[in-house]
């Protein structure tokens, strides 16, 4: 009887580790499914030229050669 007790709290207590674990997993899957919804958006968003002249106008202060780019420059005293 006592060994039929001690197999039964030892399962119990297994059954709650493996369910916080699934738990945590199941959270990290889902958040690397909404980073992966995330990319995936991103690559098809470089898919359109405005994007990329948005990018390199952010990234790289590139500009179209019609345009006109003003730079102010000021000192600290």
């Amino acid at each position: 009887m006592f060994y039929t007790f001690s197999v039964g709290i030892n399962g119990f207590f297994r059954y709650n580790r493996f369910q916080q674990e699934f738990l945590l997993k199941s959270k990290k899957l889902s958040e690397l499914k909404q980073r992966q919804e995330n990319i995936d958006r991103m690559l098809s968003n470089l898919k359109k030229e405005s994007s990329w002249k948005a990018l390199s106008r952010e990234k790289l202060h590139m500009i179209d050669p019609d345009e006109v780019a003003y730079r102010f420059y000021y000192e600290e005293n």
